[in-house]
C-alpha cells in the first residue's frame, strides 16, 4: 500500500515535470500569447487577462486655472467694511476697485459716508477717486422697507382677486348663472348685503362685494 502511494506521487511529480508553457507571438498582434501543454496531451490557451483603460487625458492647464480663479473668486466674496459675506446683504461694487476692496454691503458704505473723516469721502471713493451714484442707492432703501414691500403685496392680491372676481362675474352674467349664489349657497351664508332693496348704487356695490368674494376663492383656490 506504501510503495503504491509513493508510485503515484511519483508519476504526479513526473507529469508536473514534463508540464511547460510556451510563449510565441501571437496572431495579428504586436504580443505574445501564452499555451500550455502537457507531453501527451493537446495544447490549450490559457486565459488573457482584460486590457486596462485607457486614463482619460488631464484637462487642459486653461480651464483648470479659469476653475480655481472662480472658487477662489467665490471664496473672497466679503465687504471691505465689515469683511461679512452675502449672508449679512446684498453686495455691491459702488466704485471702480477690484478684487477684496470691490464689494461692499449697502448699509456699510452709507455708515462709512456718514462717519467719513472727510466731506470728500461723503460722495467720493478714497481708494480710487469715484464719484458715488446715490440715487439708485436711496431708491433701494426704500424699494427694501417692509412696509412698502407689505402694501406692495396688497396692492398685487387686490388686482388678482378683482380681476378674477370681474372674469368670473361676467362669465356668469353671459351664461344667466349666479355664480355668487351658488357659492353662498354650497357655503350656507346668506351675507348681508344680498336680499336688500336700497336703491340702484346698493346693488352696484352689493354686485362688486360679490365679485370680490368670487375673485377672493378664485384667488384661494390657485394657490392652494
Amino acid at each position: 500500500g506504501g510503495g503504491g502511494g509513493g508510485g503515484a506521487a511519483a508519476a504526479a511529480e513526473g507529469t508536473e515535470a514534463r508540464r511547460h508553457v510556451v510563449s510565441f507571438p501571437a496572431a495579428g498582434s504586436g504580443g505574445s500569447a501564452e499555451w500550455a501543454s502537457t507531453l501527451g496531451e493537446p495544447r490549450r490557451r490559457l486565459p488573457r487577462a482584460p486590457p486596462e483603460a485607457p486614463a482619460p487625458p488631464p484637462p487642459p492647464a486653461r480651464e483648470v486655472a479659469a476653475a480655481a480663479e472662480a472658487a477662489e473668486a467665490e471664496e473672497e466674496r466679503m465687504c471691505r467694511i465689515c469683511h461679512c459675506g452675502s449672508e449679512a446683504g446684498a453686495l455691491f461694487s459702488p466704485c471702480l476697485c477690484r478684487g477684496s476692496i470691490g464689494l461692499v454691503h449697502v448699509e456699510c458704505l452709507n455708515a462709512w459716508r456718514r462717519h467719513g473723516a472727510s466731506r470728500r469721502a461723503f460722495h467720493t471713493c478714497p481708494a480710487c477717486g469715484f464719484r458715488y451714484r446715490v440715487a439708485r442707492t436711496r431708491w433701494a432703501s426704500v424699494c427694501r422697507d417692509e412696509r412698502v414691500v407689505a402694501a406692495c403685496a396688497l396692492l398685487a392680491l387686490g388686482v388678482v382677486v378683482a380681476a378674477l372676481g370681474a372674469v368670473l362675474g361676467g362669465a356668469g352674467v353671459g351664461l344667466s348663472i349666479d355664480l355668487a349664489g351658488q357659492l353662498y349657497r354650497a357655503l350656507a351664508w346668506v351675507p348681508p348685503w344680498r336680499g336688500s332693496r336700497r336703491g340702484w348704487w346698493w346693488a352696484r356695490a352689493a354686485q362688486a362685494l360679490d365679485r370680490t368674494v368670487l375673485g377672493a376663492v378664485a384667488a384661494g383656490a390657485g394657490g392652494g
